[in-house]
């Protein structure tokens, strides 16, 4: 009798120490998930938040462009003006490579946009159309400054003596330059400061994380493991989360330009795919290189420490 209740006193104690132990391997095991998780969001986060900044800075001259493209400059005709002059004349242009495009405005269709935009048809009551026919031109954003247009009209001008004026708004483009101009810099100001706040951000979730683990350092280096068999674990982890955290960021980068373009298409954002293959490029690899970076970083500062320092 008394072997076995030795027997089940001992299958009692050893039943409630794995017990013990399997809690406490479970509940070290939904921190270690709980803790990456965490750092999964905020490297997914802070490389999304990067990776729109990183869009706005390589489309704000296309956005300004595309503003700019909006902008008509009139080409008025005189009275007495035949259609056969502005038919040459239209051809010509169509040869520019500086023009998007050219629309030839009659006075009676020049009636119609006039009646539509005030609600009225202004011939009633004056008896005759004043309006004169026109050529509706546009240039191209990028090339789209003062300096050049003026001498475009200054050479129409000067060959074309049936154009009675050619008109735009010059106050809108110095301040469309002006404003992009100063977008711009904020942009990069911003930008580098942000890059700066990522990796600080980047590194403090590692750091905190990798400071859990300060102990199991020590013990595996009193032990006699090598610095880089126990820094080598680290950084492959951390490796993998910023990969997959810069996969799901670039993915709603990805996901958000997409919708942008759908709701936006005179935007066209989605036109010139190498800005936009070169953000998400950039954030894959900032999202990955400052994972690793950091990882080795810290996990070389607690290689370093003293025993006493490091407890």
């Amino acid at each position: 009798m008394i072997n076995i209740k030795k027997l089940i006193n001992l299958y009692f104690i050893n039943f409630v120490k794995k017990l013990k132990s399997t809690n406490y391997d479970n509940i070290n095991k939904n921190r270690l998930r709980s803790n990456l998780f965490s750092i999964f969001i905020i490297i997914s986060s802070v490389l999304f938040l990067l990776g729109l900044l990183s869009l706005i800075f390589v489309k704000t001259n296309s956005i300004g462009n595309y503003f700019k493209e909006q902008v008509v400059i009139g080409i008025y005709f005189q009275e007495n003006t035949n259609d056969i002059q502005i038919k040459q004349l239209e051809k010509l242009l169509t040869l520019n490579q500086s023009l998007v495009s050219i629309k030839y405005i009659s006075k009676a269709d020049a009636v119609e946009i006039f009646t539509q935009e005030i609600g009225e048809d202004f011939t009633t009551f004056l008896g005759f159309n004043p309006l004169l026919s026109s050529l509706n031109i546009n240039y191209k954003g990028e090339e789209f400054d003062t300096e050049s247009v003026d001498n475009f009209i200054l050479n129409l001008k000067n060959n074309y003596d049936f154009i009675e004026s050619v008109e735009y708004d010059k106050p809108l483009i110095d301040l469309l330059n002006s404003n992009f101009n100063k977008i711009g810099m904020w942009v990069i100001t911003l930008g580098i400061v942000f890059l700066i706040i990522c990796y600080l951000l980047i590194n403090n979730s590692i750091r905190l994380s990798i400071y859990s683990k300060r102990h199991i350092i020590k013990t595996m280096q009193l032990v006699g493991a090598t610095k880089r068999f126990i820094r080598l674990p680290f950084i492959i982890t951390y490796f993998k989360l910023g990969l997959l955290s810069s996969f799901f960021s670039i993915s709603l980068l990805f996901i958000l330009i997409y919708q942008i373009n759908i709701r936006f298409q005179e935007l066209e954002l989605l036109k010139d795919s190498s800005d936009i293959i070169m953000v998400l490029v950039f954030t894959l690899m900032f999202g990955i290189l400052a994972s690793v970076i950091s990882s080795y970083l810290v996990t070389q500062k607690y290689l370093n420490l003293k025993t006493s320092e490091q407890l």
